[in-house]
């Protein structure tokens, strides 16, 4: 294999392979993107929508998102109706971050009803972000950087949806990235404020250590509970 090839077409693989392990010894007190020892959790799904620029047609479209506490990497995978490509799109804490800056910003309009015309479509409109996306028919064995702009759409019953979305752009090897546009109601964009909450994807980890420690059975703990609640009965 060519080794030019082995670069950023790889990098989304290389980032996931290294969520799926872990070495012993390795010492990670120093990395603040370490969030815990634990393979991919799935940590909520949303029904969101994919939309093209031409058409005002909402068509469904399932989010799962995935957290790699290994590298504190939330990932956004779905299918793309238009070229049937499944895509994961690799968001680090400060690409979510932006994101959420964005999508307070689009529901703060919402409510003061400050959408025109003239701003409908306007690319990065809200912010944009660098993020890597993985695509394939059947995998994702492709990948690359994308600029991930955050705008709005005036859509169906003039209703504007936040809109993530990205131009087609070339990998390493000259293939062509997905265009995709995921669009967001009011009501979505608070669920994907919550969902990428960097607290909340904490407390998802803690739990799944907290699950990790538990040692004792339900009888032994029941047992034990009893005996320290007998030992401090005052008998005088």
């Amino acid at each position: 294999m060519n080794i030019k090839k082995i670069t950023l077409a790889m990098l989304l693989t290389i980032t996931l392979i290294f969520s799926f392990t872990s070495c012993a010894t390795t010492d990670h007190s120093n990395d603040p993107n370490f969030l815990g020892d634990f393979d991919g959790q799935g940590v909520a799904s949303l029904m969101g929508g994919t939309v093209s620029l031409v058409k005002k047609t909402i068509k469904p479209t399932k989010i799962n998102f995935i957290l790699y506490p290994r590298t504190n990497i939330l990932t956004f995978d779905f299918r793309n109706k238009r070229s049937m490509d499944n895509i994961s799109l690799a968001l680090n804490q400060e690409n979510r971050e932006l994101i959420i800056q964005a999508l307070e910003k689009f529901l703060t309009a919402y409510d003061e009803q400050n959408f025109t015309i003239e701003n409908n479509n306007k690319k990065a409109f809200f912010g944009k972000t660098e993020i890597v996306m993985a695509w394939g028919i059947f995998g994702k064995s492709k990948s690359t950087k994308v600029t991930l702009r955050c705008e709005y759409q005036i859509l169906t019953n003039d209703r504007p949806y936040f809109i993530l979305g990205n131009a087609m752009t070339k990998n390493e090897d000259g293939e062509n990235s997905p265009s995709a546009r995921l669009a967001f109601s009011p009501a979505q964009c608070e669920q994907l404020i919550t969902i990428m909450n960097q607290e909340n994807l904490l407390k998802i980890v803690e739990e799944k250590q907290k699950a990790f420690d538990t040692y004792d059975t339900n009888s032994k703990n029941k047992s034990k509970n009893a005996e320290e609640k007998e030992s401090k009965i005052n008998y005088n």
